[in-house]
């Protein structure tokens, strides 16, 4: 956190901040503009020093203070770099004009959707149970962007199946879907540590916060999140993260969507699962 990218050399692809005074500190450093009790940029320090329209880019993404600096490599979504996306960097800057060909060419998706649409064998997976005495926790949300509104649930199920409890909660100002994601995994990690559950496998549709989680070193672009995960679910024995795909997802989805679509705007934690979902839950229950 003690560059200063202000005057050092600009990065391909990237600029220091537009700076807002005419007088400016050349020796201030990214560690100085850091509120380390909250493990956030410092907004304050932030509008003092650079426009708003880039104080709004920097807080996109929020500093690892729990680490040395890193590097991260832009091309991969991970922040690692890998034999095939450099392989991609140094092919694409010699085949410019044959990727704009391509992209040209007519979508591969309606071939996608008639193989969908075909009469085989189930392609996805249920709701599979928990090992052993572990409980299994699916969460999920739906955000609305126009509203910046988010809709979050958990539902929390033995290794029969049974419904232990569940939760809804409305979240406001929620400006990206990157935001909503880690909002809702802190969010139902709290839930289960204040309700002391331990043996919690947490199931949701995330590749990239749980690969993050599992193998931080292979991740580091989510470096923040994973510290601010890892934090959140100190105090509970044992966690697993396990990824899951939204089919095997419904019953936390559907409830989370009745934020979005139906307005339900109470926040709760019930016993067992929402009535009006008795005959889902019980399907699922059915097929174990």
């Amino acid at each position: 956190m003690r560059t200063y990218k202000w005057i050092d050399d600009p990065i391909e692809g990237l600029r220091a901040p537009w700076r807002k005074n005419y007088y400016f500190n050349v020796n201030l450093s990214a560690d100085a503009l850091i509120d380390h009790a909250s493990r956030r940029w410092n907004y304050g320090a932030l509008n003092d020093n650079f426009v708003p329209g880039d104080v709004e880019i920097i807080n996109r993404n929020q500093p690892v203070v729990s680490r040395e600096d890193f590097f991260v490599w832009k091309y991969n979504k991970s922040g690692l770099i890998s034999v095939k996306s450099a392989y991609w960097l140094a092919s694409s800057l010699k085949t410019s004009n044959r990727l704009r060909d391509v992209i040209c060419l007519p979508s591969i998706n309606p071939i996608k959707e008639k193989v969908w649409a075909l009469h085989t064998s189930p392609k996805l997976k249920k709701w599979v149970s928990p090992p052993g005495e572990w409980l299994m926790c699916n969460f999920a949300f739906d955000w609305c962007k126009v509203r910046s509104l988010m809709g979050a649930a958990w539902v929390l199920r033995n290794g029969r199946g049974v419904v232990v409890c569940h939760g809804r909660r409305a979240f406001s100002a929620i400006t990206s879907k990157d935001q909503a994601k880690l909002q809702v995994v802190l969010w139902t990690v709290e839930s289960m540590r204040s309700m002391r559950f331990d043996k919690v496998v947490f199931a949701g549709e995330m590749e990239d916060l749980f690969g993050a989680v599992n193998r931080p070193q292979a991740w580091p672009s989510f470096l923040f999140q994973v510290g601010e995960i890892e934090s959140e679910a100190r105090g509970i024995e044992d966690v697993r993260w396990q990824v899951i795909t939204k089919d095997q997802n419904g019953g936390a989805t559907f409830i989370a969507q009745s934020v979005t679509n139906q307005n339900r705007m109470q926040s709760y934690v019930a016993r067992s699962h929402p009535i009006w979902l008795s005959g889902f839950f019980a399907s699922e229950r059915c097929g174990l």
